[in-house]
């Protein structure tokens, strides 16, 4: 029988702008690989060196559907969201993108699923994934030594931890500079209410 994940596993990275917030999240899928875990990644920017499918915010709502969004018994799946503001956004309401990442988030857990979403400010992403959160960490990067500093907030845990690494272990695995791009549907239906 297959083992199933005790919880949801949503973590939310937020910091300033080169604060290491993206560093850090390439980190926890680098490591779960070298820790020798068979997973799945889906980010919504490009990757290097690790095999993963880019998928932006509308591709992964389409692959819910589809056993591409889900692991089976010996494996996880890592889905990383940059700005994950755009599609995520807490001000957009109940909007149809919003219920289906609602019906994602309330699905994590039985898809052995961790999610991942990067925002300079966590209130900018949709209550609902803040609600179902299990872990929140912020991030400040140290120009002089090139370590980022991490302070993580377990759901259930009373204490902070606080965590140092070095940065460029990572760099070689994403651009920084890379900038996700806002899904074409949503732009078209934004064009069209300003028209």
């Amino acid at each position: 029988m297959a083992r199933s994940m005790n919880k949801a596993e949503i973590c939310i990275i937020e910091g300033d702008q080169g604060s290491g917030k993206t560093n850090t999240a390439v980190a926890k899928v680098v490591d779960a690989i070298e820790r020798g875990v068979n997973t799945k990644v889906f980010a919504n920017f490009h990757l290097y060196g690790i095999k993963y499918v880019y998928a932006n915010l509308s591709m992964i709502v389409e692959y819910l559907n589809t056993s591409l969004m889900s692991a089976t018994s010996d494996e996880e799946v890592y889905v990383v969201i940059d700005e994950s503001y755009i599609g995520g956004d807490a001000r957009m309401g109940m909007t149809l993108m919003t219920k289906v990442l609602t019906w994602f988030g309330s699905q994590i857990r039985k898809r052995r699923l961790h999610l991942i979403l990067i925002a300079q400010h966590g209130r900018m992403i949709d209550w609902r994934f803040r609600f179902f959160m299990t872990e929140h960490i912020l991030c400040s990067f140290n120009e002089k030594t090139n370590y980022i500093s991490l302070n993580i907030t377990r759901k259930g845990e009373r204490k902070k931890k606080t965590i140092n690494y070095f940065a460029p272990k990572y760099w070689k695995y994403y651009d920084t500079n890379e900038l996700p791009q806002i899904p074409q549907k949503i732009l078209d239906k934004i064009l069209v209410g300003t028209q």
